[in-house]
């Protein structure tokens, strides 16, 4: 937005060069405002590919709410994996969020958080759909993560996704627990 009233002052201001700069400040601005929306549009394509909506129907679609967070804390282009994976991981949290919040029964919810810290989809065989989709998402994220992170010696990637996750349940199961007065 800043860009855009400078964009108005300078055009207004009798000094200018009327060919160069204003037309690279528009070029510049519309280029920037375009790779902007193919990064939120990445991540409208994934949940509209992932199906969240018909296998997780209580879940909110957040998306592009939510990739104004990771924008905000920094816009410049050469950070737009960083977005795209924080806008997502966000998201994954969010339906953590939702599932412990309005979906599952406790026997659900223990099951899964069993599943979540062993790292073991196999312990959620009894449970909805909904809780093989999101524990499926999130296994594909950990992949996804150690993927764009190979070039980086250190390959303990996966295992702090892990514990983020573990320590985001954790939270979570905390919150129910003091609104169930427990």
């Amino acid at each position: 937005m800043r860009t855009r009233s400078y964009m108005s002052f300078y055009k207004e201001h009798g000094s200018h060069d009327k060919v160069d700069i204003l037309n690279f400040a528009k070029v510049d601005f519309n280029m920037t405002q375009k790779w902007y929306q193919n990064e939120n549009g990445s991540n409208t394509r994934w949940w509209k590919e992932s199906d969240f909506a018909a296998k997780i129907p209580y879940a909110r679609d957040r998306v592009v709410e939510i990739y104004f967070w990771p924008y905000a804390m920094n816009s410049e282009p050469k950070y737009s994996i960083a977005r795209r994976m924080t806008a997502k991981a966000s998201v994954i949290i969010s339906l953590f969020d939702d599932t412990y919040d309005v979906y599952g029964t406790i026997e659900e919810l223990e099951l899964f958080t069993d599943a979540i810290q062993s790292w073991d989809i196999s312990c959620i065989e009894s449970l909805p759909d909904c809780f093989k989709a999101i524990f499926s998402t999130l296994l594909e994220f950990g992949v996804e993560m150690e993927s764009l992170t190979e070039s980086v010696k250190s390959s303990s990637v996966l295992q702090q996704v892990k514990q983020a996750i573990e320590g985001v349940i954790g939270e979570v199961i905390v919150k129910c627990e003091v609104g169930l007065g427990g």
